[in-house]
């Protein structure tokens, strides 16, 4: 995957300084599945608290957050987002499944399931450990809902831990999550439907499900129709990233940061339909 190289520097600002607003998409954040740390990953724990993006408002984290579901390493991860004064979104990946995750979601944000505003954007979190691999009903249901009470939105942030474009696809027989996929999903004959019919709106779909390590791949990119598919990772692949998105209006762009050589890839540049 060819992605065009923005410059070899870690400062957000450099990159798009006028922005009204930034922030940070973080998939697998508890790093590598060889190592012991508690909380997050501590090559990306460095970079958050050295403030190497000081524009970035807020923090969705796309599952695997925690390498045991308990309450002391949620309490970690809590008391280190803490530290850096940045708000923080939480999904739910598979090593993050357990009933204190649920509760503590629910006490955040209303359910493990979930939307909320910045400007006149919209983000939807969903959770795709309850059926995995597949967005349920209600759930979809919720994002119709959604989409037709935010008529003047244009740009919808939607975020799922799996790959789940690529379960049992043939077409993405290259693309490698951090697991296999033995599950059945629901992606392209009841959720991408709803987004291609809303030819008014741009759709951004962000997966974290990738970059634990080498056999996985680091990141991922695609456009479909008015819809942006995206992965990004952390833990062990040598191009182990995150994402920062700079939004000024109705335009969005986004920067795959590699952790290990601070590169920004431009995840937009050169991207075509598909």
């Amino acid at each position: 995957m060819n992605l065009f190289f923005i410059e070899n520097s870690w400062s957000f600002e450099k990159v798009n300084k006028s922005d009204p607003y930034h922030f940070m998409v973080v998939g697998h954040a508890y790093g590598n599945p060889e190592e012991y740390n508690l909380g997050l990953y501590p090559k990306f724990l460095y970079l958050l608290n050295e403030n190497r993006h000081p524009g970035v408002e807020f923090i969705v984290f796309t599952g695997d957050i925690v390498r045991k579901s308990d309450k002391i390493l949620w309490d970690k991860v809590e008391e280190q987002i803490k530290s850096t004064g940045l708000t923080q979104y939480y999904l739910l990946g598979n090593h993050d499944e357990s009933a204190y995750a649920r509760k503590l979601l629910t006490e955040k944000f209303g359910g493990t399931y979930y939307s909320f505003k910045k400007q006149k954007d919209v983000f939807v979190v969903f959770d795709t450990q309850k059926e995995l691999g597949v967005i349920p009903k209600e759930q979809i249901e919720f994002l119709e809902k959604t989409i037709e009470e935010n008529p003047k939105a244009k740009n919808f942030f939607l975020f799922v831990h799996e790959l789940l474009w690529t379960a049992k696809n043939d077409k993405y027989k290259n693309v490698h999550p951090n697991r296999g996929y033995d599950f059945d999903s629901n992606f392209w004959t009841e959720f991408h439907p709803i987004l291609k019919k809303n030819k008014g709106k741009k759709f951004y779909v962000v997966a974290g499900d990738v970059g634990a390590n080498e056999a996985s791949s680091p990141f991922f990119r695609e456009r479909t129709d008015n819809v942006t598919i995206l992965a990004s990772g952390m833990g062990g692949n040598k191009d182990e990233n995150y994402l920062l998105f700079a939004v000024n209006g109705d335009n969005v762009d986004v920067f795959f940061v590699l952790l290990n050589s601070g590169k920004i890839l431009s995840a937009m540049e050169d991207l075509v339909n598909k």
